[in-house]
């Protein structure tokens, strides 16, 4: 949606243009360790952007995991432009990364823990029209993990909503 400030202007440095949000409330389990596609996220902006201008992406999700016998697991997460791939600094690490917090005794109680996770990113796109994923990938394929869910498979665990949302900003 556009925004008007009222004075007529669009293009002062700084302003936000434009904003888009993707909320799912649904889940994704898995437990590659290579990227995929959640299949939560598929962000467009309503107007194509202005060539130059940046966009700030902002993430917001819960993961939940599987017990395998050791405390944690790490698990990754970027957002991936379907014309630029992955929007990151770090391919490797990705834009945010973290596990349930638990412990050896946790055993099988571990299916009840959610972890709130949140980043953002600030850059330029080379297209006027990108179109914005949701992608997660393990470190280790031993342990399954749940995006906006506790792992748990009983509805009363769905704790949270996964939210993309990207703003444009005059440059």
């Amino acid at each position: 949606m556009p925004i008007d400030y009222g004075d007529g202007g669009t293009s002062a440095v700084g302003r936000i243009v434009q904003v888009a949000q993707d909320i799912s409330d649904s889940e994704d389990s898995g437990n590659e360790t290579s990227y995929t596609n959640t299949g939560l996220i598929d962000l467009q902006f309503a107007n194509n952007l202005t060539s130059g201008n940046k966009v700030l992406l902002q993430l917001e999700f819960g993961l939940g995991e599987a017990y395998d016998g050791a405390w944690a697991q790490h698990a990754r997460f970027t957002i991936y432009c379907d014309t630029q791939g992955q929007l990151s600094d770090n391919a490797t690490t990705g834009m945010v990364g973290g596990w349930v917090s638990g412990s050896n005794s946790a055993g099988s109680d571990m299916q009840y823990g959610f972890m709130r996770m949140s980043g953002s990113l600030l850059y330029t796109p080379t297209t006027t029209t990108p179109r914005y994923r949701l992608y997660r990938k393990r470190i280790d394929a031993s342990w399954s993990m749940t995006v906006g869910s506790a792992h748990h498979n009983n509805s009363n665990y769905n704790s949270g909503r996964t939210i993309l949302t990207a703003m444009e900003i005059t440059a």
